[in-house]
């Protein structure tokens, strides 16, 4: 089955169709990050402004308010074992009527990570269901059925 251009496989993810490996599903969505909130001439780095994948329209946007959102990057020196850090926020609201959404964060983004790939965590879950979650469990249904 395929959903927004994924290819499912006994709901697993088709890494390579030459070697026949799977991966996880990932259990977040991708976001670029294409600015900080603006007016004519002031901006308000207290708020980035998200552009998440298959994300289209301001109604499509509402399922992602409340999620939490992490900008992964890699640093030169290891603390806690790890030269990878994150950077944690939560979406807000939808930023006009193609999408967009603002994005509130721990501390602000960085102007070098303009245009990096952000992760938003299809949890909380705030007692909805996701297109895609429906999508698994039917998968996972027809494969397990004798």
């Amino acid at each position: 089955a395929e959903y927004m251009g994924i290819q499912f496989i006994r709901g697993r993810q088709e890494m390579g169709k030459e070697t026949g490996k799977t991966a996880p599903i990932r259990l977040w969505v991708r976001a670029k990050f294409v600015g900080f909130r603006r007016a004519k001439r002031a901006q308000k780095e207290n708020q980035a402004l998200l552009n998440l994948e298959g994300v289209n329209d301001a109604q499509a946007a509402t399922y992602y308010f409340g999620k939490r959102v992490a900008y992964v990057y890699k640093a030169k020196t290891i603390k806690k074992n790890s030269k990878f850090r994150a950077i944690w926020g939560r979406i807000l609201k939808s930023h006009g009527s193609n999408g967009l959404v603002r994005a509130s964060f721990k501390r602000n983004l960085p102007a070098q990570s303009m245009g990096a790939t952000l992760r938003v965590m299809l949890f909380p879950q705030h007692n909805q269901i996701s297109p895609l979650l429906i999508e698994l469990i039917d998968i996972c249904l027809l494969y397990t059925s004798p």
